[in-house]
């Protein structure tokens, strides 16, 4: 694809780069971002901008990892370890390399700039990975206070997101997955006075702003 890109689309040409994607694309973007660099001209300014792409690590309501052993059973199946990170695999070897299909073990490793943009409570992570069963506010106190478990975990395991100074960062609290195409949530929902949109110009550009 990227070499298709590069020599029928005039991507060769190109002066900047976005690599982009939502859900499983912003997963994407966080593992192959440095890897697709390798593939462009050293002149082409390359950031990647991932959407709902960092699920996190973390148990259920009930306490069980049921996320995890769908990563690692994808990560064998698809024989990863040719895929993946290799400063990841440096790191984590044997029974731990399935770690590098997941966000928050693979960022750290991460050289190319990259943005991440996610919601506190991600619709799909709170119906998949905690499996809390309701839709808030139709959730009991019970589901309310795993939701908001959740979301304190989420926030602690992103906290490398948002004390690196590379890194561009947008977490809202909106009760949704997937939001760069989508006008409301890319250009009207705020975080500290500024929407995504505003955010990632600033950050891109190197502008002011938080």
């Amino acid at each position: 694809v990227i070499e298709y890109l590069l020599e029928e689309k005039g991507m060769r040409d190109a002066d900047n780069v976005i690599m982009t994607g939502c859900s499983a694309g912003g997963l994407t973007t966080y593992y192959d971002l440095d890897y697709v660099r390798t593939l462009l001209p050293t002149s082409i300014h390359l950031v990647g901008l991932s959407d709902a792409g960092y699920f996190i690590d973390a148990p259920n309501i009930e306490g069980k990892y049921v996320w995890r052993p769908l990563t690692q059973y994808a990560y064998k199946m698809h024989n990863s370890t040719f895929g993946e990170d290799n400063k990841c695999l440096e790191n984590y070897h044997g029974d731990d390399t399935w770690k590098c299909l997941q966000a928050q073990y693979v960022y750290p490793f991460i050289s190319t700039p990259i943005f991440a943009f996610n919601s506190q409570y991600d619709t799909w992570q709170l119906e998949n990975i905690l499996q809390v069963g309701c839709t808030p506010p139709n959730c009991t106190d019970q589901q309310m206070k795993a939701i908001q478990d959740y979301r304190d975990d989420f926030l602690k395991i992103a906290n490398p997101l948002v004390q690196s100074k590379a890194t561009g960062v947008f977490l809202d609290s909106c009760l949704v997955h997937c939001q760069s195409l989508d006008d409301k949530h890319w250009a009207e929902v705020n975080v500290g006075g500024q929407s995504a949109r505003e955010t990632f110009a600033n950050w891109y550009f190197k502008q002011t702003g938080e």
